[in-house]
């Protein structure tokens, strides 16, 4: 449709050519030019439209409210079963859970295991107030 627009513009400005079929070869040349344009661009929107769709199957997102527990930290699931977190959140997410344990649990569940600091251990303290030094 471009290519016809401009040979009739050019047709109607009276452009000089220096042999009438110019004229005719310079709106094909358009033409090409406009349909590779084209087709460039439906192949970019469909390379585009294949990149948002494996996208949007890469992302899946946790929407909305997650029934937890206060005590124990399970969460409800669609079908009101009790489930623990990690088992959930990996069922709706593409995430993989690793399990470590930190500081205050390791203190507070091993305390045997575990040797503080002399300045942060309050049983070292406690002897060191005994024998009078700071």
């Amino acid at each position: 449709m471009c290519a016809v627009v401009w040979l009739v513009i050019d047709i109607t400005t009276a452009h000089p050519y220096s042999n009438e079929w110019y004229r005719y070869w310079n709106a094909l040349i358009h033409y090409a030019a406009f349909v590779g344009l084209a087709i460039m661009l439906a192949r970019l929107k469909a390379l585009v439209e294949k990149e948002r769709e494996l996208t949007a199957k890469e992302v899946r997102e946790l929407r909305g409210f997650l029934p937890i527990c206060a005590s124990c930290k399970t969460i409800r699931n669609d079908q009101g079963y009790w489930e623990q977190i990690e088992s959930y959140i990996a069922a709706h997410s593409e995430v993989e859970f690793t399990h470590s344990i930190c500081p205050e649990c390791t203190q507070r569940l091993y305390p045997e295991f575990v040797k503080l600091p002399a300045h942060l251990d309050p049983s070292t303290a406690l002897d060191a107030e005994r024998r009078g030094m700071p």
